[in-house]
């Protein structure tokens, strides 16, 4: 298996649920291969389906990071016996910045969404950056890495700071102020870990998309905007890892004390603690429900295992 001529040599395997966590029944755990680097983390999920001669496909990516390494991304497929095949290739910056082959991208990479043929990445305290995923490129002369380049930057954080540790496309149909139905939107969130501040507070925001990727241009909605008791009625929401939604129902992964997926029906705030479908104290990552909503996907960075939980 491959995408375009990008080798799946690596086999992540069906595997039970983790011991000492607590899944939904139907839910689906795969491991990644032993052979596999293992020093990376994972860190964000996405996918996008395409018709590739009359076949359809879907893909899952995966960000992976290593501190002061290139940011790398995981292609993976399903094979008929139910185990992800993949490869990956390295995030590199424009060749237009630098020599013909582009020097890497180091970043926590703790977020993606596919958008208008297009990967999003998240960069914490910059914004959004966007690459070529749908060609990757093959290794240059004496090199073993393929590599998908930059296309755009979206420096968002000059609306707000430090909002993208993760993000998902939000496919469910929302409205406005006046009714009127929304396009998908872009979801970004913020990890807090310290004590509530000012300037270090919870929130999820939604940002208007075109065909580039997000308007530059302050967010579209605040998730958590309407929290009683200002900066302290968002505690609830510390250590969020991941966030994605589907028909009214949102699903927050945690990390910290929380350490699970809590499930939402309805607004965000005033905050409900919500059903805790998840219990799972291995690092719970970043969270993605596919365009048509069958299942929310996600990672752990412990033990590093992949889940996909009907939905």
């Amino acid at each position: 298996m491959d995408f375009k001529g990008l080798n799946f040599s690596f086999s992540a395997k069906s595997s039970a649920c983790p011991a000492k966590a607590t899944f939904p029944s139907g839910t689906k755990f795969w491991t990644w291969d032993p052979t596999d680097v293992s020093d990376y983390t994972p860190q964000g999920i996405t996918s996008f389906s395409f018709v590739d001669g009359g076949t359809p496909r879907e893909l899952v990516l995966v960000s992976w990071y290593l501190e002061g390494q290139p940011s790398r991304i995981s292609y993976l497929e399903l094979d008929s016996n139910g185990d992800y095949q993949y490869g990956y290739a390295i995030l590199v910056h424009r060749k237009d910045e630098v020599d013909d082959r582009g020097d890497g991208v180091v970043l926590h990479a703790g977020g993606l969404a596919f958008h208008a043929n297009k990967l999003l990445v998240a960069d914490t305290k910059v914004g959004i950056l966007s690459f070529d995923a749908m060609n990757p490129q093959p290794p240059e002369l004496n090199e073993t890495l393929w590599r998908i380049f930059e296309l755009d930057r979206f420096y968002l954080s000059k609306y707000v700071p430090d909002y993208f540790s993760f993000m998902d496309i939000a496919w469910t149909q929302q409205t406005d102020y006046t009714g009127s139905p929304l396009p998908p939107y872009l979801l970004t969130g913020m990890y807090v870990d310290k004590p509530l501040s000012a300037t270090h507070i919870p929130a999820i925001l939604g940002w208007q998309l075109d065909d580039d990727g997000p308007l530059r241009q302050p967010p579209l909605l605040n998730f958590l905007g309407d929290c009683p008791a200002g900066i302290t009625g968002k505690i609830d929401f510390k250590y969020m890892q991941g966030v994605a939604v589907h028909n009214d129902t949102w699903y927050v992964s945690q990390s910290g004390y929380h350490h699970s997926i809590r499930q939402i029906t309805g607004a965000l705030c005033p905050p409900t603690l919500g059903d805790v479908p998840v219990d799972c104290s291995f690092g719970l990552e970043d969270l993605h429900i596919p365009k048509g909503g069958c299942c929310l996907r996600g990672l752990t960075e412990k033990d590093r295992f992949l889940f996909e939980i009907p939905i």
